[in-house]
């Protein structure tokens, strides 16, 4: 059964996981119907809830500025706030992170900027439509332990050990310390764990980086054919259940033209990853009832994997 609401009374009669799947699509070419009325009190504190949890808070927030998703003042007054709390938390985390990349810069350690702060001020019309909770950094897997190094002296506490001496810069998809402030910093080896991420070639991934810019510096960031295979695996292998920002991340980043497509497919092909990247495109298609570039999604809807 099409689980799509068929009228605007529909829409306000979802469910809670239903609305914030609206929030997570909303911009995109999706085809939804969006709320005509503001929700009850009971329904909307769940949606925040949600959206907050989802991180989607930001797009709530835009979808409200853009007079797409009608809310009481009492309502609109509640997503500014939660949405303010959750910018002072990014700027903290990029506060952080340009000490980090300071440090690993005076130390010779290259490194790439991942996820949510390079892909909000690469991929997302305004960066603060994408919510984030931590930084996450790339390394080579010969300078993983100098980096760790680097940030433990700037008060950086690891979360977990080590399995064995050289686990880290060998096996390990990474590993995450905590700054003071309660800034988490997840620094990566490759992209994800397990076999998936040991055929990720990750000299490819520092090849003619993209940047961005924060308060004046400029950071390097993955290409974004590289950006979209990276939403593509934490999408289908970062958890049981497919989150929603990571899913939205994929769409964000999406191959728009035949040849994007074509150059992205290669890539996948040379990681053995496509079996990933067809789940997680067809997860995103069906979450966010996202219309996705047609090459795309014709090419997904038709990958069947082998067994191996």
């Amino acid at each position: 059964m099409d689980p799509r609401p068929r009228s605007p009374h529909d829409v306000t009669s979802l469910p809670v996981n239903d609305l914030v799947r609206l929030v997570a699509g909303w911009g995109l070419s999706t085809g939804r119907v969006y709320p005509h009325e503001p929700l009850d009190d009971h329904c909307w504190r769940a949606l925040v809830a949600a959206a907050a949890r989802e991180r989607v808070i930001g797009l709530l927030a835009a979808a409200i500025a853009a007079n797409d998703w009608p809310c009481t003042d009492t309502q609109r007054e509640d997503v500014r706030k939660r949405h303010r709390e959750w910018m002072g938390a990014a700027l903290r985390i990029e506060r952080r992170l340009l000490l980090v990349a300071d440090a690993l810069d005076a130390a010779n350690v290259a490194f790439i900027v991942l996820k949510g702060t390079a892909t909000a001020h690469l991929d997302y019309p305004h960066p603060e439509d994408r919510s984030f909770g931590d930084a996450d950094i790339l390394i080579p897997g010969t300078h993983v332990d100098e980096a760790r190094r680097q940030i433990e002296a700037l008060g950086g506490i690891r979360r977990f050990p080590e399995p064995r001496p050289g686990f880290d810069r060998r096996f390990s998809k990474g590993l995450s310390l905590n700054l003071p402030g309660r800034i988490e910093i997840d620094v990566h080896r490759t992209l994800a764990s397990g076999p998936f991420g040991l055929a990720i070639d990750t000299d490819e991934l520092a090849q003619d980086p993209d940047s961005f810019e924060i308060g004046g510096r400029v950071l390097p960031a993955l290409q974004q054919r590289h950006r979209f295979l990276h939403a593509c695996y934490h999408s289908a292998l970062g958890s049981a259940t497919a989150r929603l920002v990571p899913l939205r991340d994929l769409a964000q980043t999406a191959p728009a033209t035949s040849a994007a497509f074509d150059d992205m497919l290669a890539v996948a092909d040379r990681w053995r990853g496509e079996p990933v990247v067809a789940l997680a495109v067809t997860t995103a298609i069906h979450e966010l009832h996202w219309q996705a570039p047609p090459p795309l999604a014709a090419w997904a809807a038709s990958r069947v994997s082998s067994r191996r």
